[in-house]
């Protein structure tokens, strides 16, 4: 990914990726944060659960990890008890 070079050209580089990476990971706990602010945490677990299919998308995409039943099968498990558990949160009275 980073290119190799003995000169400070690929150092310069990974400073780069390094610093991009920075900033982004600032950035989502800034907006996980206003968001947890905003509203209901339960409603949110969902979504927070979702990073599990996306981080699996990504490892498949751009490291050709293998994904394997029990996995699939988990995830599923996860991502369906968190979606129950936020529409019974959403009917509950007093929300």
């Amino acid at each position: 990914m980073f290119p190799r070079s003995s000169s400070g050209r690929g150092r310069a580089w990974k400073g780069f990726w390094t610093a991009a990476l920075a900033a982004a990971a600032t950035l989502g706990q800034l907006t996980a944060t206003r968001a947890f602010a905003c509203t209901d945490v339960s409603y949110l677990a969902l979504f927070d659960f979702l990073r599990l299919v996306f981080v699996a998308v990504i490892g498949i995409a751009l490291f050709g990890e293998a994904v394997d039943a029990w996995t699939m099968l988990g995830a599923a498990v996860i991502v369906l008890a968190s979606a129950r558990l936020a529409r019974q949160e959403a009917k509950r009275p007093g929300n």
